[in-house]
């Protein structure tokens, strides 16, 4: 059996990934900035052949089998492809990899935090663990909360938890808001009125089309404008493709492409936009053009008014883009 563990604190993500029982175990432990991963590995000698084949930026292992290499990432495929293989990109599903995954084995990807909550529960019992969040979802949550709060951060919620209670634990709204992105890059924008009264579940969620996703609140300040932001977010994700399918290489270029000219007040089609998304939503070779289309399309159904107002040269944003972090994009 192989596990992968991934953490999570707030600014990036962390993964580790071993064999059990072997005493020649292979390991790697991967901090993910966009679409690289620096991986400190610790690995026995047949780990260190496979990596041999250059297809990741390793140089040479050391006597002692420690290394940093860099690599692209994509899905946790992706990551149990290049320990296997030497290639960082994510694989066809089926099969998946807790079916058929490093040296054919069943290989177990799994997120730390939930590691973390199956050990308290394996200390303090069932019910305890049920006496926080909903029947349906149980438990607590970690949270990263950032844009217009007094004190951005990652705080553990309850699940069920309202959103407008969840944005007090940072000091509340720093400014008048404008929407909240909900569950990541790959989340939903909706409306503060709408969302703050809900519970933080996958039910209470979907009320408004989102879902709590990553883990993730951003608040927008009404000074902001949505649409540019979302249109940097879109092309940073359109420069995170792995390359390796015509729906992500070629359609979410053209649909970044065509929202950085909406938030400019260029020339811009919605019907033509709108035709991108449905082409390209559910034909990747993975999931990231359905996130990156979620997005995108939350965003238009939430700031449709200003669709009309960025046509004729117009826009509310009166502060510098930069609510959404996104890292530098990368040179070719």
């Amino acid at each position: 059996m192989i596990w992968c563990s991934v953490v999570s604190d707030g600014s990036s993500e962390t993964a580790a990934i071993a064999t059990a029982p072997c005493p020649s175990a292979s390991g790697a432990a991967v901090t993910r900035s966009g679409s690289l991963c620096r991986v400190r590995v610790s690995v026995s000698p047949p780990f260190r052949a496979r990596c041999s084949c250059g297809l990741v930026n390793s140089g040479t292992f050391p006597a002692s089998g420690l290394a940093w290499v860099t690599c692209p990432e994509g899905e946790a495929s992706a990551l149990v492809n290049w320990v296997g293989n030497g290639i960082p990109l994510p694989t066809a599903t089926p099969p998946r990899a807790a079916e058929h995954g490093l040296d054919g084995r069943p290989t177990l990807v799994q997120n730390a935090e939930t590691l973390a909550h199956l050990a308290l529960i394996g200390r303090y019992g069932a019910a305890w663990f049920r006496s926080l969040g909903t029947p349906a979802e149980p438990g607590s949550m970690l949270v990263t909360l950032i844009g217009a709060v007094h004190r951005p951060g990652v705080y553990e919620i309850e699940i069920g938890q309202p959103a407008g209670e969840i944005l007090e634990l940072a000091g509340g709204p720093a400014a008048p808001l404008g929407a909240l992105l909900i569950g990541g890059y790959f989340g939903t924008w909706a409306a503060p009125e709408a969302a703050c009264p809900l519970p933080f579940s996958v039910a209470g969620l979907s009320a408004v089309g989102a879902s709590p996703g990553a883990g993730l609140i951003a608040a927008l300040p009404a000074s902001s404008c949505g649409l540019a932001e979302t249109a940097r977010v879109a092309r940073y994700l359109a420069g995170e493709s792995a390359g390796q399918c015509g729906p992500c290489v070629f359609g979410l270029d053209a649909i970044a492409g065509a929202l950085e000219n909406l938030a400019a007040g260029r020339s811009f089609r919605a019907d033509l936009l709108r035709r991108w998304m449905g082409q390209v939503d559910g034909r990747g070779a993975c999931h990231h053009p359905d996130g990156a289309v979620r997005l995108i399309r939350s965003a238009l159904r939430v700031f449709a008014a200003e669709i009309g107002r960025h046509a004729q040269g117009l826009c509310c944003g009166r502060r510098a883009l930069g609510v959404l972090p996104v890292p530098p994009r990368r040179q070719p």
